[in-house]
């Protein structure tokens, strides 16, 4: 399967190669970027580049949940090998409910919340040629049950929404709009760049690439319901229709409300390889919801992983 999260290779260069004279043990430096969006491009570009990474996404949850962030790791090796790690953790939970008002009247929602962590585990699945290779262990290559061998899934992802899918914060780094006159920070290796995106079609523009590197045109379907011809019953039937990429986007309420309060973000990018460290992605809360907090999302191992099928 091809990568649709790269992007395509550009002759101009964003980061220059600084003058200064390097020691064996101190590599070359690119040169300071010119200015905020030129640190961006210059990131998206140079991840879009690099022949392999890891990428560990933190989402927070709220305070009093004892396991603190639900935690997946996706490695990733060109063309299209991937590791991808979902740690668990869990407990005795109770179940905490909020009464919330919001335009147009007032609601409620309940949710389980960890109040003491006694069980963990990692999840593991290994995407290589045309077979996925999935197992449990207690801890990362420790305490692991027998690997089990299935067709390739067609989509390298780990859980229930696009959110567990691999690839968002490269698109992330290629969407986000730099504030107007916003300054970078540069400090002795690493420069920080501030700026907004609406995270939600982020996402979705994600999942896409990757459905349509895939062969996947279609985002799942829609239902009418509508009365049985000729039938005096009353009786109703379903008519399935399928949805395009735009009836995905109308289908979110996320995506409206993003593009009215985007996502607050904060990239470091590396002075020494252009290559993005750290991304935090703060969302603004919904009418009656609290903020819990940031999205983590750390860069690493850079031209270091290496994925093949286990043994």
């Amino acid at each position: 399967m091809k990568s649709a999260v790269l992007l395509a290779a550009a002759g101009l260069l964003l980061f220059g190669v600084s003058c200064s004279t390097a020691t064996e043990s101190e590599p070359d430096r690119i040169a300071t970027p010119a200015d905020a969006q030129a640190a961006i491009e210059g990131a998206a570009l140079a991840l879009a580049n690099a022949e392999s990474y890891r990428t560990t996404i933190a989402f927070p949850l709220p305070a009093e949940d004892a396991r603190g962030a639900a935690v997946w790791e996706v490695h990733y090796e060109k063309p299209d090998n991937y590791r991808l790690l979902l740690f668990s953790e869990d407990g005795p939970s109770t179940e905490v409910c909020e009464t919330h008002t919001r335009p147009g009247g007032s609601g409620g929602s309940c949710r389980n919340i960890v109040t003491e962590v006694t069980e963990r585990g990692v999840f593991e699945s290994v995407l290589v040629g045309d077979a996925t290779f999935s197992r449990r262990c207690d801890g990362v290559d420790r305490g692991c049950e027998a690997w089990r061998e299935s067709p390739r899934m067609d989509l390298p992802i780990f859980g229930p929404s696009p959110t567990y899918m691999a690839g968002w914060p490269a698109v992330v780094l290629e969407v986000i709009a730099v504030d107007a006159g916003m300054q970078m920070e540069a400090s002795d290796e690493l420069v920080r760049v501030s700026g907004s995106v609406n995270l939600v079609r982020a996402i979705l523009e994600n999942q896409r690439r990757l459905s349509e590197a895939a062969g996947i045109t279609t985002f799942g379907g829609s239902c009418t319901v509508v009365l049985s011809p000729g039938d005096e019953s009353g009786e109703e039937e379903c008519t399935e229709t399928e949805n395009t990429f735009e009836d995905l986007l109308e289908q979110q309420d996320g995506v409206a409300f993003e593009d009215e309060h985007p996502s607050e973000v904060v990239v470091w990018v590396s002075l020494v390889d252009g290559l993005p460290r750290r991304i935090e992605i703060t969302q603004a809360p919904r009418p009656g919801d609290a903020n819990e907090g940031a999205i983590v999302i750390e860069f690493g191992d850079y031209g270091e992983v290496t994925i093949e099928a286990p043994e």
